[in-house]
């Protein structure tokens, strides 16, 4: 099978390494030091339909301008600018001269594989992206961490309380649900949150007191639901948090309904 061609221009030698490095398996590649020699390679190998991937700064003209050329001499090429300037103005100007993706040379070098990969795959399909058999909503991919953990608290408590696994709500547990260690989970606790998990938890759960409060649970009925060991036990916390009485707050709530 005949390898596609990418055409790689830059004046440091040890970003052209990498670079071949990075694409030799996959790729033909072919090299250029600055602007003008890198043009000529382009037209040498035209009839491949390269990708070019360039470097912004050359000692002859610039890569926007080599961009911009290749555009306009065959619009359909995928052009790639890489540099290690990462000012927004520059990458604007890249964009400007209808550069298909500017990109920062500090990147990995798996992100530039997969990067490239994907942009040669949209203008020279050689892989067939399968659909997935059926669609998965995994919300908790795209939630940051306080709120996965406040979930997994308020979850606990929605369940039954016969059915409720206390284990699954300390600390070891908590850790265990993230696959890290407890001291790893109380690090990110920290990180996230500026608390400790146990506080937060309280935190937590004082918080959905205030909405069974509202909507009209006896203060026995919450110390059940939300796992205090007395009514009286979870007056004292109530107050020490909020500077009144659960029932005093469920008053005063209820005179704010219609």
């Amino acid at each position: 099978m005949i390898k596609p061609s990418i055409i790689l221009i830059d004046d440091d030698d040890r970003d052209l390494q990498r670079l071949c490095s990075l694409f030799q398996e996959e790729f033909s590649c072919y090299v250029a030091s600055d602007g003008e020699s890198g043009l000529k390679v382009i037209e040498a190998h035209a009839n491949d339909r390269p990708l070019v991937i360039c470097d912004v700064n050359l000692p002859d003209i610039t890569g926007f301008d080599v961009c911009r050329t290749v555009k306009s001499r065959y619009p359909d090429f995928c052009v790639i600018l890489l540099t290690g300037f990462s000012d927004k103005s520059l990458r604007m100007e890249g964009l400007n001269a209808y550069a298909d993706n500017y990109m920062d040379k500090a990147i990995s070098d798996q992100e530039i594989q997969l990067t490239i990969r994907n942009i040669y795959n949209t203008f020279n399909p050689r892989q067939e992206i399968h659909a997935p058999d059926r669609y998965v909503t995994d919300t908790n991919r795209f939630m940051g961490f306080e709120v996965q953990v406040r979930n997994k608290i308020l979850d606990y408590f929605s369940c039954p309380v016969r059915e409720r696994v206390p284990d699954r709500v300390t600390v070891s547990g908590m850790a265990d649900s993230f696959n890290t260690t407890t001291r790893t989970f109380q690090r990110n606790m920290e990180r996230h949150t500026g608390s400790s998990y146990s506080k937060f938890f309280a935190e937590t759960r004082l918080q959905k007191s205030k909405e069974l409060l509202a909507a009209k649970f006896s203060v026995t009925e919450i110390a059940e639901l939300l796992d205090y060991s007395s009514p009286s036990h979870f007056s004292r916390e109530f107050k020490k948090s909020y500077g009144l009485t659960p029932n005093r707050y469920k008053r005063e709530v209820s005179s704010l309904l219609p």
